[in-house]
């Protein structure tokens, strides 16, 4: 077995999808066979399980090769299929005299094709022996040829067993179990290589044995037979009055048969009475481990309620109702096969523009050896809003083991012009592969107009085909991504005048505002959210957080503190295309630097903005979603002045001293402090000294220091006015105003 059958079956048989018994793996049994026993050319059908019919297998063949006369056009019978190839084998003919010769039927992934070759003459012998009532020997003469299958009770072992009856005519004085009949038909069974059909072992079916208790068991002259792998019992179904399901345990020695005991008879009713069916198929449907039998008198298949692999039919089985048509014989293939498994894909899966277009692609794949067949239709029903496109662009490719295989014409792809669907036709064939299984891709072009995600899946149980049902979902989404939504960023100190999206300075503790604008870039109308968080350098005033929409769509905000700072997050909600949101934040900047501060802002848009109800997209172009300024703020100083003289009153003549204090207080220190004391009317000032504390930590300009500066120009504190530091001047002046 190939280490990809061994791994497989360890797999689902770890996953629990299939029993233990089931022992599935890459099979060459992917279908129950029928062969038609009335044309004068081989003609093979599967049974399609959803209509409980048989279809006839319309793929090209290629000629019989004759041998030695061995007859190959008289009422093919006794089809069996192998697991180990998918190779199906049959009669050449239904009856002894007409010379059957072994057919084989081999199927060819890469062509789409069933080769028929005739591997020689079955043999058969003139007359099966048997114990009549006196216990003597007899024989009689075979004629019906009537059924085949395989034991694969050993991984990759080709043993087949026949089924061949003969008439009552022929019989005589045979002990005929449960019954006084004399003179019934007797059966036997070959054991064989069916690509060595010159050398079979047959033995006569016996119901008991023992000295002098010699039986047979009723039986007509038609009927089938199917091994069952699990309990290694070979069942035969008679065409008797009642119908008969018969138990067999075949003994056997390598290919050399030594007996056919009958274990177990259990009797047909339908409905509560013995069925008096014309039996004449009986097989095991490999996928589903289900038993069919045909009627020949209506034509008719039937499901037996309680027959699958290890389950043996209670005495008093009923029927599971009448079905389709019946197609001559029906051959088992016991090996449970893989399931096929679908996917899908778009290409490409994303478009950008007004009308978005893609080509979807639907793969069926066959893990198995052989070609399965779609048992329905199989309809892919597209989201609202998408449609098949034109042109359609139909197209289909199939691939066995890896390499590219002829279509059938039977596995195509069809839909129609702006229709929400598209199908792959109902018996399909999907070819297999020897090593990696076979697949087939079908796509159409499809198309959108609603920017929106178009999530498309083919459920569980959806693809029908011989070999069972997909049992995990084909999933595959287009997007269609047409609508921009792009976010600017711009600020201004105080809160008139002209913005820049530049750096700006402002100064600490001063007003200064932030105008965060999302606007649709279209072409069509959408949803957004957007995110702003304000940096810790800036205090907004709730209250002064403004949102407005133009040109359509309504736009809101909501804020909360994270992590210490305030965050702003809002929604432009059906916006046109040329639509823009305008958030306008109104904030002070820091006083309580002590050196230049930076604060970087940025307002996010989302780069999924809503499209339809509950359905996201994508921003065609998101790299434009973030738009961001910095703002640098500088440090304040909390600056004091006091003037004092010291004095209730003075007199007109007097000398008065004036002592000006100035103290940064801090936090920051003050570059650029100038301090300007006017002349004053009624005095006339004279001196003026300079101190600092810290002593030497201020010096003037100009220096030295004179009173013409001071009064006309002002005098400068340099090199800075550093925090915690004051600066002290002396004035002295003389009054001149005379009065009180």
């Amino acid at each position: 077995m190939h280490l990809r059958r061994w791994l497989a079956l360890l797999a689902l048989a770890l996953s629990g999808l299939v029993p233990a018994t089931a022992w599935a793996q890459a099979s060459g049994c992917t279908a129950l066979w029928g062969i038609s026993n009335s044309a004068t050319v081989p003609s093979i059908a599967y049974l399609n399980r959803s209509t409980n019919a048989f279809v006839n297998l319309t793929a090209p063949t290629v000629a019989l090769v004759q041998a030695g006369g061995v007859n190959t056009t008289v009422s093919s019978n006794a089809i069996g299929a192998f697991g180990g190839t998918g190779a199906l084998y049959f009669s050449g003919a239904n009856q002894r005299a007409n010379n059957p010769g072994m057919i084989r039927a081999a199927f060819n992934n890469v062509t789409g094709t069933v080769t028929f070759t005739n591997l020689g003459a079955i043999s058969i012998p003139q007359n099966l022996t048997f114990t009549t009532t006196a216990g003597a020997t007899a024989f009689a003469s075979v004629t019906n040829f009537i059924g085949g299958s395989f034991d694969n009770s050993v991984n990759g072992s080709r043993v087949m067993y026949l089924l061949a009856t003969a008439a009552a005519a022929a019989v005589a004085n045979a002990p005929i179990a449960g019954t006084s009949t004399t003179s019934s038909p007797l059966a036997m069974i070959g054991l064989l290589d069916p690509d060595t059909p010159g050398t079979t072992s047959w033995r006569t079916i016996v119901q008991t044995t023992g000295t002098g208790t010699v039986t047979y068991p009723l039986i007509g002259t038609s009927g089938d037979i199917y091994f069952d792998r699990t309990n290694q019992a070979l069942y035969y179904i008679t065409n008797s009055t009642p119908v008969r399901f018969l138990r067999l345990a075949p003994n056997r020695t390598g290919l050399t048969l030594n007996s056919v005991l009958v274990s177990t008879t259990a009797t047909f009713q339908v409905g509560g009475v013995n069925s008096a069916l014309n039996t004449f198929g009986l097989a095991l449907d490999p996928a589903v481990n289900r038993v069919y039998f045909t009627d020949g008198t209506g034509n008719n298949n039937y499901l037996l309620d309680a027959g699958a692999q290890g389950n043996t039919p209670a005495v008093n089985s009923t029927l599971a109702g009448a079905a389709g048509a019946a197609y001559g014989d029906t051959g088992s293939c016991i090996d449970q096969p893989l399931l096929p498994t679908v996917s899908k894909s778009f290409t490409p899966a994303t478009s950008g523009f007004a009308i978005g277009s893609s080509t979807l692609t639907i793969t069926i794949s066959n893990p198995n050896l052989v070609p399965i067949f779609l048992n329905t239709a199989l309809q892919d029903a597209f989201p609202a809003g998408m449609v098949v496109r034109t042109p359609l662009n139909l197209s289909s490719q199939c691939f066995s083991d890896g390499a590219a295989a002829t279509r059938p014409a039977r596995t195509s792809i069809t839909a129609t012009i702006s229709a929400g669907s598209a199908t792959i036709a109902n018996g399909s064939w999907i070819p297999g592969g020897s090593t990696s299984g076979g697949s087939c891709s079908f796509s159409v072009s499809v198309s959108a107009t609603i920017a929106n995600e178009y999530p498309n899946t083919i459920p569980v149980g959806s693809l029908t085909t011989t070999a069972g049902n997909n049992a995990a979902e084909a999933a595959g989404t287009y997007t269609l991504r047409i609508t921009d939504f792009q976010a600017f960023k711009s600020q201004r100190t105080e809160t008139v005048g002209a913005t820049t999206s530049a750096a700006l300075t402002v100064p600490g503790g001063g007003t200064m505002q932030y105008i965060l604008t999302v606007f649709n870039n279209g072409p069509v109308t959408g949803t957004t959210t957007f995110t702003d968080t304000i940096p810790a350098l800036l205090t907004p005033s709730l209250a002064a957080i403004t949102a407005v929409a133009t040109g359509g769509g309504t736009c809101s905000t909501l804020t909360s503190v994270v992590t210490g700072q305030l965050r702003i997050t809002g929604t432009f909600a059906s916006a046109p295309a040329g639509a823009f949101c305008t958030i306008t934040v109104t904030q002070r900047g820091s006083s309580t630097l002590s050196t230049i501060g930076s604060a970087t802002n940025t307002i996010t848009v989302s780069s999924s903005p809503t499209f339809e109800a509950a359905s996201v997209g994508s921003d065609r172009t998101p790299a434009n979603n973030v738009a961001t300024v910095t703002t640098f703020i500088n440090p304040s100083a909390n600056v004091q002045i006091s003037k004092t003289d010291g004095l209730a009153s003075v007199q007109s003549g007097s000398t008065v001293g004036y002592t000006v204090t100035i103290a940064n207080l801090g936090p920051a220190a003050m570059p650029g402090a100038v301090f300007l004391d006017p002349v004053a009317t009624g005095l006339n000032c004279t001196t003026v000294t300079f101190a600092s504390t810290p002593v030497g930590s201020i010096t003037t300009n100009p220096s030295p220091l004179t009173l013409t500066a001071l009064q006309s120009t002002g005098v400068s504190l340099t090199p800075t006015f550093p925090a915690n530091s004051t600066a002290t001047f002396r004035i002295t002046c003389t009054v001149t105003a005379t009065g009180q």
